[in-house]
Order: structure tokens, then C-alpha cells, then sequence
């Protein structure tokens, strides 16, 4: 009886990985086949412990801003990482693209992304560009998330500049402070890349400093600047 027990504890937990792997896989760590997933992720599900102890906010950034960087390529067609974030992301802050679809079973109680529905873009980017090279400022909205804050409170973490990384292999700058205007502060002269984020960094030290970032502030009061 205990071995059947065990047995069944075995196959209870082998489902649960599958399906966080399906989870994460077809959300925050999307790739471009559209298909596969990465196996690597099932490392960080081995102990289910400690699945929830795992920067998944961070290291789900940090593969977006890897599928950004690489879509910035001429020939690059699309991309991987939490595309429903990113696109409610600019509905939010460039009204002038539409909003998308928004749902009707929307609740203000809810996750700002989950107010869009997801639709299909266009394959031709060129009425997007010509649109983003004529937009104004006053077209922006640099703060979309104010009267939410009681719903989803500011986190301090925020305000880390530094490296965030997703395992070893994508490891992206972070600097909050070269867009302080969408943090409700005036925007000053940041400092440089090199200086915010220490160039040759293993991602040990990484580790290191983005947990001790309580202790250690990356970016003071003053550095924020009036509001």
C-alpha cells in the first residue's frame, strides 16, 4: 500500500510539471516555433517546493527583452517572450493603436492585461512605423497604471538597475532609471549603461546583487528626482 501510495505521489507530480511546463511554456517563455518547449524550465519545477520561489517576474523580462533585441534584426519576422503582456502593455500606453479587443468580462479588480483580448496583428509593420514617427507626446500615456495601485501596489524592486538574467544563457539590462517619467518623476540625465550595469558580471554575482538590492539601492531618492 505505501508503494502504491508513492506511486501515485510520483505520477501526481510528474502531471503538475507537465503542466506548468505547458503553463509557462505557452505564456511568459513563448519561443518562436509557436510548437516547443524549452525542457530546460522543468529544472526550476524538479522540487515543487520551491516553485514559488523562483524570480519569475524577472526572468520572464529578461527573455522578452531578448526576443526584443533580436527582432530589432532586419530580417526577423517575430518573436518570442509574454506577447499578451507586451501587447497590453503598448494598448496602455499608445491609446492610438486601438486597444485591441477589450473583453467585456474585464473587472477593474483585475490584472491591467487581462482588460485585452488577443488579436492577430498585421504581417506588414510599415502603418506602424509611419504612426509611431508621428506620434506626439501628449498621444503617450506615461503613467496607465495610477489608479490601480490599489488593486496591484508599487513594488520598491522596481527601482533595481542592474542585470536580470533567465538561467545563463539571457542576461539583459534593466534601468529604470532612463525612463523615470513613467515612475511619476521628472526625467534627469542617467547615468551611463556601463555604470548602472557593470560590464563582465557572472551571473553569480548577478544573483548576488539583485537579492541584496534591499540593502544595497541602485537607484537613492535623489537619483529619482522630483515628482
Amino acid at each position: 500500500e505505501e508503494e502504491e501510495e508513492e506511486v501515485v505521489q510520483n505520477y501526481r507530480d510528474c502531471t503538475i510539471r507537465a503542466f506548468l511546463l505547458y503553463l509557462i511554456g505557452g505564456t511568459i517563455f513563448t519561443n518562436k516555433s509557436m510548437q516547443y518547449v524549452d525542457v530546460i524550465f522543468l529544472t526550476y519545477l524538479q522540487d515543487l517546493s520551491l516553485v514559488n520561489t523562483w524570480n519569475w517576474g524577472a526572468s520572464g523580462l529578461a527573455y522578452l527583452y531578448n526576443y526584443l533585441e533580436k527582432a530589432t534584426k532586419l530580417r526577423c519576422g517575430n518573436h518570442g517572450g509574454y506577447n499578451c503582456m507586451f501587447q497590453a502593455w503598448i494598448y496602455e500606453h499608445f491609446k492610438r493603436f486601438g486597444g485591441g479587443g477589450a473583453s467585456e468580462k474585464y473587472r477593474h479588480r483585475d490584472p491591467i492585461c487581462a482588460k485585452y483580448l488577443p488579436m492577430n496583428g498585421y504581417k506588414y509593420p510599415d502603418e506602424h512605423r509611419t504612426t509611431l514617427d508621428r506620434i506626439e507626446v501628449d498621444e503617450v500615456t506615461f503613467r496607465p497604471y495610477e489608479d490601480h495601485r490599489h488593486i496591484r501596489p508599487f513594488e520598491d524592486i522596481c527601482w533595481y538597475n542592474g542585470w536580470i538574467m533567465c538561467g545563463s544563457a539571457m542576461i539583459c539590462p534593466y534601468l529604470p532609471e532612463r525612463v523615470l517619467r513613467q515612475f511619476g518623476h521628472v526625467q534627469s540625465i542617467p547615468r551611463h549603461p556601463d555604470e548602472s550595469a557593470k560590464a563582465g558580471l557572472n551571473r553569480f554575482t548577478i544573483g548576488e546583487a539583485f537579492a541584496n538590492y534591499m540593502a544595497e539601492n541602485y537607484v537613492t531618492e535623489e537619483m529619482r528626482g522630483p515628482r
